[in-house]
């Protein structure tokens, strides 16, 4: 007595600990897929459901490749359509033979176990198994659709030996065929002879993918345990019995679990011949709806019964099949695109309107317009909201030196706020896509707000570059124009009203700051400070130390443009040689989202642990961080200063 409640105290304590005990939740299945002609066959099963949910055919709704096509549903439990034959569906039924059952209790398994059969429908293969033998001895009948056979058997059984239940278990699951595999086990107490582990027999029935039902007949809570992990990690029913009228209603009972499972025949479009198509179905049962997924491959030449293809069946989630996910996440990256390129210049006003605009534009001191002249009250309150964020600290100025230096003409409120809105799109769309809030809201800001840091910076690059390479030619006029008789001021006055983008729009704004007073030096190396450009800086150097100990500046500014462009070219042949080094950086960084990309549209079944499981979450972030740190080591490994 004592050795027994020492081992069902360790049951209990394994039942604790090992993963995937509980019940999980509804899910379904695409299994058995054969092609007949112009119809494709399939059984919906359904797991996880209360014993009293029955699937209601009249709720199914089947979509080939995201459109909907003609279905209909054989009644829950019944066989396949056209024939009685083993179709995919088997069970075993394994019972507790030891001598704890006693003649009486061995007497009400069979009935049980008659009446489980009696109600099991025709195209179900039954075998069955004993817990209380010698190991390798536990199969008695193998699965057959002829039903009387274990029934036969059943009739010579008596009570003898140890409880081998899990040798029992592991010996019916090997002998199981087809899509649809189950085992129905009858016992009164825990194991206490099995060669075979709790864990092992857990192990192979999740990787076979075999529902374990289990009929615990007058057991205590504690002798219940090995039973609640088999029957929680293969998504079965554990169901209790104190007698015998109880234990035949409890094998009736697991009998009706194939009423959640419904054959399904489907049209199939004749001009998609020799293609493949993503299926999927839904259907309630009680208050449920599941879900489950495949594909099937069309033949060619429609042969009288051919079967298809291998399927892919799916668990039930809440995102549509895996044809719609690349669309998906092509609209979110297109509308957040659209977003990043065409609201700040919705909402930027009119830029350069006179030397009082450039002049209002350079002082970036000033209180940032708040947008008062919005039309729509909530803009005006956002952009209020958004400027009491931003503040008018050194906060506010370096944002809007940043801005500047872009070329954008926002305020830094607007530019939060446009940051802050497209955060909350990308967030919506990405916990849309998903189906995961927890994974989705945060990493769809994320992406929004670096993203946008990512654009205004390389925006800010291009226009740094595009200066750096607009000056010489620019310095060249300058020269020219001292040469014919022009002061500085004059020649950056000329220089200003050339269509240089944007090196006129710079220019503009140290001429309106001589016009006020600021002398030639000072306004120019702003601009260069702005735009740092260091080239500019000699040039303001040369300029200082010309008016100090005089010369002629104008061959000063030419040979200084001499030197621009031999660094320049030197700059672009080093960029020219370490271009395959970049290209390797590229590609090993697009790589692996190139392979996940695919794999998200041939096998998004494939990916889902990597977004609905916590470990795989944290391998999701993890890979993330190493990809960008990746990115940031080989960039600076590649990257020349010149």
């Amino acid at each position: 007595m004592t050795r027994r409640l020492l081992v069902a105290g360790l049951l209990a304590v394994l039942g604790a600990l090992v993963p995937g005990v509980a019940h999980a939740a509804p899910v379904a299945r695409v299994d058995a897929l054969t092609i007949s002609g112009d119809r494709a066959r399939f059984l919906f099963a359904g797991t996880g459901l209360p014993p009293d949910a029955e699937l209601d055919p009249s709720s199914l709704r089947v979509t080939l490749d995201g459109r909907p096509a003609s279905a209909q549903a054989e009644p829950p439990g019944a066989a396949k359509p056209g024939g009685t034959a083993a179709q995919g569906r088997s069970v075993m039924i394994v019972l507790d033979t030891s001598g704890s059952m006693g003649a009486a209790g061995l007497a009400a398994a069979r009935q049980g176990a008659q009446r489980f059969l009696d109600r099991l429908p025709g195209d179900v293969a039954a075998g069955l198994a004993l817990a209380g033998t010698r190991p390798g001895d536990q199969v008695v009948v193998r699965p057959t659709t002829d039903h009387a056979a274990p029934a036969r058997a059943m009739r010579t059984l008596r009570p003898t030996g140890e409880t081998d239940l899990y040798d029992g278990i592991a010996e019916a699951a090997g002998v199981l065929t087809g899509v649809d595999r189950r085992v129905v086990v009858l016992s009164d107490g825990a194991d206490t002879g099995s060669a075979t582990s709790l864990r092992t027999v857990r192990d192979r029935l999740t990787a076979a993918r075999v529902t374990l039902d289990a009929v615990a007949f007058r057991t205590a809570e504690a002798d219940d345990a090995a039973l609640r992990v088999l029957t929680g990690a293969t998504g079965g029913r554990l169901l209790k019995s104190v007698d015998a009228d109880s234990l035949v209603r409890a094998f009736a009972t697991a009998a009706d679990s194939y009423r959640q499972s419904m054959w399904v025949t489907v049209r199939l479009p004749s001009a998609r011949a020799g293609t493949t198509l993503d299926i999927a179905a839904t259907a309630r049962a009680g208050t449920a709806t599941l879900r489950a997924a495949g594909k099937v491959r069309i033949p060619a030449r429609p042969a009288a019964t051919a079967p298809a293809a291998a399927t892919t069946p799916a668990a039930a989630t809440a995102v549509t099949s895996g044809a719609l996910l690349l669309p998906m996440l092509s609209l979110v990256f297109l509308a957040i695109l659209a977003a990043v390129l065409v609201v700040p210049y919705a909402l930027a006003r009119r830029a350069d309107g006179g030397v009082a605009g450039r002049i209002q534009r350079y002082r970036a001191s000033d209180a940032p317009d708040t947008g008062a002249d919005a039309s729509s009250p909530v803009v005006r309150r956002a952009l209020g909201l958004s400027e009491r964020a931003v503040g008018t600290g050194d906060r506010a100025e370096r944002m809007a030196r940043e801005l500047r230096r872009a070329g954008l003409g926002l305020q830094p409120n607007e530019w939060l706020l446009v940051r802050v809105g497209l955060g909350l799109l990308a967030a919506l769309m990405l916990a849309l896509v998903t189906g995961n809030v927890l994974l989705g809201v945060p990493l769809g800001a994320a992406l929004a707000w670096f993203g946008t840091r990512m654009y205004l910076s390389s925006r800010t690059a291009k226009r740094l570059n595009a200066f750096a390479d607009q000056l010489p030619d620019a310095l060249q006029l300058i020269a020219g124009s001292l040469r014919s008789g022009f002061t500085v001021a004059q020649s950056l006055d000329r220089l200003a009203d050339q269509e240089l983008d944007p090196l006129s729009g710079e220019i503009s704004r140290a001429v309106a700051q001589t016009r006020l007073g600021v002398s030639v030096d000072e306004a120019l190396e702003d601009v260069a400070d702005r735009m740092s450009c260091r080239d500019l800086r000699w040039v303001v150097m040369a300029i200082r130390i010309q008016r100090e100990v005089g010369g002629n500046l104008a061959d000063v500014i030419e040979q200084t443009v001499q030197t621009m462009r031999e660094r320049t070219h030197l700059r672009r042949h080093v960029r020219a040689l370490s271009a395959e080094g970049r290209m390797s950086a590229y590609v090993l960084i697009a790589l692996p989202i190139v392979v996940g990309l695919a794999m998200a549209l041939i096998r998004p079944d494939y990916l889902e642990p990597l977004y609905k499981t916590p470990f795989g979450i944290f391998l999701l972030v993890l890979a993330i961080g190493l990809v960008c740190g990746g990115w940031v080591w080989m960039t600076r490994l590649v990257k020349v200063v010149a």
